[in-house]
């Protein structure tokens, strides 16, 4: 919840006004859209018999955002059992963020990696091109002879299973 709204101001809000339905109600007077339409929507469903629990639940399947199962479930259980829910989300706002920031930060410590999978598959075909315009007669025998064939084949499954290796190793996942 904390993800899906605004995390520092909700977070102010219920420490000002403890009741969940009353701080998305004075919260949503000072969001930007989208979001404000969400809050909306959400406040009108529990206007209309919905629970808070329920319309909370709908609001997060309707947005595809960083953590909201993890806010909107901890925002849920302090709802039901008490406990300081602004700090929990808080904490869940700042968990988020991190991972953001660590995504970021694999994203440019792995991206040597995957320009080296590029350069792996781009080196042996530059390469044969290369050397046929040098002298067609040197890759001859590659083209013309059943041998030359299966040395193409074979170096052919080794690029593939190399970039496939390398692609494999580069994909880290949070």
């Amino acid at each position: 919840l904390a993800v899906l709204i605004a995390p520092d101001c909700f977070g102010d809000t219920l420490t000002a006004v403890p009741n969940l339905t009353e701080a998305l109600s004075s919260l949503h007077e000072h969001l930007t859209s989208p979001i404000r339409e969400e809050v909306g929507t959400l406040l009108a469903e529990v206007g209309l018999g919905s629970t808070i629990e329920d319309a909370l639940r709908r609001m997060a399947s309707r947005n595809a955002l960083p953590g909201r199962d993890a806010a909107v479930e901890a925002a849920l259980l302090s709802y039901r059992v008490g406990g300081d829910l602004s700090f929990t989300l808080r904490r869940i706002a700042t968990s988020v963020r991190e991972m953001a920031r660590l995504e970021g930060v694999i994203k440019t410590k792995t991206a040597e990696g995957r320009s080296q999978a590029w350069v792996m598959g781009a080196v042996p075909p530059g390469m044969m091109l290369v050397l046929e315009k040098v002298d067609p007669e040197w890759l001859d025998p590659l083209w013309n002879d059943p041998i030359g064939w299966v040395i193409l084949g074979v170096a052919g499954v080794f690029e593939v299973v190399a970039i496939a290796q390398i692609r494999r190793i580069m994909a880290v996942d949070i």
